[in-house]
């Protein structure tokens, strides 16, 4: 649209805002809106109209009106049916759509359209009948003033729609929809599309019934309590004015609408002052004037749908989320207690210490189960076993993961200053951050100081303590390095060159006669020995000159100057690169932020400055988590609070683990049953498939279920043979030595004779004492000997 449309589109725009502000009773000033913001107005004049209900008052007045127009052409004897057929077909419609307005939460489009096409027809029929010129003259007027009415009434249906659509745009119900086609579309999350559902129709209702209420599906807005309350104010002033008289002029008193009542019957001139003052007290006035009732709250329908889902997310997931919750906290502690060679009795008791220090945190991101994570990460990363840690650090730590989106890894360069020095964690990340971006923006550059924090940990232990472990000294030299385009760890290995004092001062003097200039880096050596490793990156980067300088030099002279800063050609010309680039990114912002700084430090000092800016930094990194994060995390607070309740029970668990060790020998003893089913279940399963295939039949699945029974009949129960188990029933049919107590069968193949072989049996035990009497004879009469062995042989 080109501008002067664009003006004149929104000068009408405003003026139908301007007429629905009246028609409202509004007295506040209605918003003007820019020829850029058309859509913005069409939003508000939507809105305005919802307020107004202007729909179902506009549909009322055309059901009605075609209602009676068609009573009026029934009385009469004429050929009006196809005329009266129409206008009682839109009367219906028009009723349908009173209906289907009344709930815009189930507001059918496809109905919508329907309707809408079927008015349309009934429109094109009057059309047709007036045209015809067959319609006596008062048939034709009711066909005619319907028709005028077409306008309005698809004009209403737009109308509809657009309230709607504005439903539909509402952040709130964007949120709730989306989540409900999230959990509807993933299997493992459609137990909880229910619960979306209500939330999300909750949402749509709350935006319905604020565009009715307040022309706004967020309902109130800041704007209309601001407007509300000037109105109030000048309702007041008002009403001061008509008790006092004073500032009651002429254009006061007809602004107010009260010029015949306080218009002289004597002089016929408007009173004004402490005149009309009089004259309105004595016919109190005052109460002739509409008082502005004080806006009542409304709820977003964000918070709508929260409130909702509340209570189905709990009834939906509650004892199921509860008893893996559960689970997941037995198998950390038992983790615990592997990591740090405890007992799992030990690493349950420091599990509950870990739950007191986030109930006590107050934070719906701290959790005990969190805690402990943290707390055994600290214990992994320096290799200890402690079971004490400092709560503070324990809580700020976590808070950083959760609510920053650092990772354990990032964090423990942190952490190991805050043990190292005795600061708490949030005072050495925010001093780094805070000394961080001040040494950017005194170089030009606005940094991410979040990024530069993660980096910690990877500075070297020499420079970190050369620096006196002091988080200021470590943001400066990450800062400046940074911002010059290097690293901290290459600044760092260029501080070892160049303590290479023979090598590093012959590099210079090559540079100074290839570039026919003088190159001065005793100050970065100086810096190197003392590390000093910001003064080493400014040093280095000054000596280097600019990209353009390095750019006009030859390879040779690129090459001498990179080996004398202690880089190579590439290396040097990547961070005269990234220098430009970093400064023709943010070198206008840094300088206004630089000024603005200075500004905070003429007002308040350097320290307190500083402070704020330390306080900024860390405060910024806690409100970075959205809408989604926090229900979530209000939710795991919750669930460890019924989790909490429950846990002291764990121990009776030992119990049914116990019960459960039967199951196994259980099964055992029922497989061959278990077998015998799976035969069956084989046989029909193979005849069928025998059936349908014409008559081919492989029995080969349940020749393979029947070995299977056969096997563990044998094994289990002892019928059959080729088991090894020695509890089996053994046939005797064909002899066999028993060496234990056995089951067996004897005589199934005729008489057998069973012969006891130890001093148990009756027979042995007579045999032993038939040769112990004989030993005793022979010993009492030894002559004997002799001849006994002469009869017996």
């Amino acid at each position: 649209m080109d501008p002067k449309k664009q003006r004149e589109e929104v000068e009408k725009l405003n003026q139908e805002i301007k007429n629905l502000y009246k028609q409202l009773g509004r007295s506040s000033m209605p918003p003007i809106f820019k020829p850029g913001e058309i859509e913005k107005a069409k939003d508000s004049i939507v809105g305005l109209k919802a307020q107004l209900g202007e729909v179902k008052t506009e549909l009322d007045f055309i059901a009605k009106s075609f209602r009676d127009a068609f009573a009026e052409l029934s009385n009469r004897n004429s050929e009006l049916g196809k005329t009266k057929s129409a206008l009682s077909g839109i009367s219906r419609i028009a009723q349908q759509l009173i209906f289907e307005s009344e709930d815009l939460v189930n507001l059918d489009e496809k109905r919508i359209s329907s309707l809408e096409k079927r008015a349309k027809v009934q429109f094109n029929s009057l059309q047709i009948s007036l045209d015809s010129g067959r319609l006596d003259k008062e048939a034709a007027a009711e066909a005619k003033n319907a028709l005028e009415r077409e306008k309005d009434f698809l004009a209403t249906v737009t109308q509809i729609r657009k309230e709607k659509e504005l439903i539909n745009k509402d952040s709130g119900v964007k949120i709730f929809g989306g989540l409900e086609g999230l959990t509807s579309a993933v299997p493992g999350l459609s137990k909880l599309t229910p619960a979306f559902q209500e939330a999300s129709k909750a949402a749509q209702q709350q935006a319905a019934d604020n565009l009715k209420q307040f022309g706004s599906t967020k309902g109130i807005t800041g704007e209309m309590v601001k407007q509300n309350k000037l109105a109030r104010n000048k309702r007041a002033q008002d009403l001061m004015a008509l008790k006092t008289g004073k500032g009651l002029t002429a254009a006061k008193i007809k602004e107010l609408g009260l010029e015949k009542a306080l218009t002289s019957s004597k002089s016929g001139k408007l009173v004004t002052g402490a005149a009309a003052a009089k004259m309105a007290k004595s016919m109190n006035l005052a109460k002739t004037l509409e008082p502005i009732q004080k806006l009542v709250k409304s709820i977003k329908p964000l918070k709508a749908g929260l409130k909702a889902l509340g209570p189905l997310l709990k009834k939906a997931l509650g004892p199921l989320t509860i008893v893996l919750e559960l689970f997941n906290l037995d198998k950390q502690v038992a983790d615990t207690a592997k990591g740090l060679n405890l007992t799992y009795k030990e690493a349950t008791k420091l599990r509950a210490e870990m739950q007191q220090v986030a109930n006590l945190s107050g934070n719906n991101f701290i959790t005990g189960k969190k805690v402990l994570e943290t707390f055994n990460s600290i214990n992994k990363t320096l290799g200890t076993t402690v079971t004490k840690m400092d709560s503070d650090l324990l809580v700020q730590f976590t808070e950083m993961r959760e609510m920053a989106g650092f990772t354990n890894e990032e964090l423990q360069g942190i952490a190991a200053i805050t043990l190292a020095t005795g600061k708490d964690m949030n005072q050495v990340t925010g001093e780094f951050m805070a000394q961080a971006k001040i040494s950017g923006m005194q170089n030009g550059v606005l940094l991410n100081q979040k990024d530069l924090a993660r980096e910690i940990g990877k500075i070297s232990a020499a420079t970190t303590l050369s620096l006196g472990k002091n988080p200021k000294e470590l943001g400066k030299a990450v800062a400046v390095a940074k911002s010059l385009g290097l690293e901290l760890g290459k600044v760092e290995a260029i501080a070892g060159q160049l303590l290479d004092f023979e090598s590093s001062i012959e590099n210079e003097l090559q540079a100074e006669l290839l570039l026919g200039r003088d190159i001065n880096l005793e100050r970065a050596r100086q810096a190197a020995l003392n590390n000093d490793i910001a003064t080493v990156a400014e040093e280095i980067a000054k000596q280097a000159g600019s990209a353009a300088e390095f750019g006009e030099m030859n390879v040779l002279q690129q090459d001498a100057l990179a080996k004398a800063v202690g880089m190579n050609r590439e290396e040097l010309a990547s961070s005269l690169y990234l220098q430009e680039q970093l400064a023709g990114l943010s070198g206008e912002q840094a300088k206004q932020a630089e000024a603005d700084f200075q500004k905070r430090v003429a007002a308040v000092g350097i320290a307190q400055a500083q402070k704020e800016l330390e306080e900024k930094g860390v405060e910024g990194l806690r409100q970075q988590v959205g809408i989604a994060d926090r229900l979530t995390a209000a939710m795991d607070k919750l669930n460890e609070l019924f989790v909490s309740l429950i846990e002291p029970l764990i121990p009776v668990l030992d119990i049914f683990i116990a019960i459960f060790g039967i199951v196994g020998k259980i099964i055992k003893v029922l497989q061959p049953l278990l077998d015998t089913l799976s035969v069956i279940g084989n046989l029909v399963g193979d005849t069928i498939g025998g059936i349908f295939s014409g008559g081919n039949f492989d029995y080969s699945a349940t020749q393979a279920a029947f070995d299977r029974q056969a096997d563990s009949m044998s094994s289990e129960w002892g019928m059959g043979e080729g088991s090894s188990d020695p509890t089996r029933v053994q046939l005797m049919a064909n002899g066999g030595v028993v060496t234990g107590p056995t089951r067996a069968i004897v005589g199934e193949a005729g008489p057998e004779a069973v012969v006891p072989l130890s001093d148990n049996s009756p027979m042995i035990k007579q045999a032993n004492k038939t040769n112990m009497l004989l030993e005793q004879l022979i010993k009492k009469t030894p002559e004997m000997a002799p001849l006994s062995l002469y009869e017996v042989q």
